[in-house]
């Protein structure tokens, strides 16, 4: 499995919130399903952990330096099988989607 990064960051005012850790932050995981462990981070906006933090965003998003995202449209399946399914995932809990 590649890595990925389970980080929300929000830009306030003066001040950014960030949370990062262990979780994924889905349905089944917010509902306590699965223990898991995060860090809440405030800090200013002219921090380090925000421009450090602003510059990781900046070059994933952009593909700066390297190829981490692809087009929507690379990966898309809307086949009715695939649908079905997400949508019993979803229903019965059966998996973290």
């Amino acid at each position: 499995e590649q890595y990925h990064t389970k980080l929300v960051f929000i830009r306030g005012r003066g001040k950014s919130v960030i949370i990062g850790g262990s979780a994924n932050l889905t349905k089944r995981n917010i509902d306590n399903y699965n223990l898991e462990s995060n860090l809440k981070i405030v800090a200013d906006n002219e921090s380090m952990i925000v421009k450090d933090l602003e510059n990781y965003f900046q070059r994933i998003w952009n593909n700066t330096r390297g190829l981490y995202t692809v087009d929507l449209e690379e990966y898309r399946d809307q086949s009715f099988a695939k649908r079905f399914l997400y949508l019993f995932q979803e229903w019965s809990g059966f998996s973290t989607v």
